[in-house]
């Protein structure tokens, strides 16, 4: 027999016999994971399962800092990015406010980006199994509804980089942490 084969039924012979509640019982079962009686042969007992300890959900003040800083890059890279790509393929004409020229749904495009891309960072950014991504969504979604409300005006996309993605940052790491 080649080595795997005898390895394979060993194993399967060991579960087996501890498989076995009163040779289990009898025995004794010890966190060795054997257990050797004076009278007759050793018999493998089943080893206490040991779970990895979970680390903390502390939040420190770098994480929280990182947090910010990765959802106002976010909101930067999401909204504009949008912006550009939607601009570039939208087929209605330019509007022009002031000096600005725009288009409604370049806008609109900003803002939902820039909402995405901001609750994603920051989830991201946050360890995913400490916090929730409904509120943290809802955090950043309500900066968005108001630039949303302004997809008429010409300097939204400016406007809402400099102004709204830190309030979008500071709304998703505030609603991160799981309540």
């Amino acid at each position: 027999m080649k080595v795997a084969q005898k390895f394979r039924r060993i194993v399967s012979l060991a579960a087996a016999i501890a498989s076995v509640p009163p040779f289990a019982l009898a025995v004794g079962a010890q966190q060795l994971g054997v257990s050797a009686p004076k009278m007759g042969p050793a018999f493998v007992a089943p080893v206490p399962h040991i779970q990895a300890a979970t680390p903390s959900c502390n939040r420190s003040a770098a994480r929280v800092i990182g947090q910010l800083a990765t959802g106002l890059l976010g909101a930067w890279v999401g909204g504009l990015g949008a912006y550009a790509a939607v601009y570039g393929l939208d087929p209605s004409e330019t509007r022009v406010d002031g000096d600005a020229g725009y288009k409604p749904n370049a806008n609109t495009a900003f803002a939902i980006g820039s909402w995405i891309g901001s609750t994603a960072m920051i989830f991201v950014a946050g360890r995913p199994r400490c916090g929730s991504l409904g509120p943290t969504a809802v955090g950043t979604g309500i900066p968005s509804a108001v630039l949303i409300l302004g997809r008429d005006m010409g300097y939204l996309a400016i406007l809402g980089a400099l102004f709204v993605a830190p309030v979008q940052a500071l709304g998703g790491t505030l609603m991160f942490p799981k309540r």
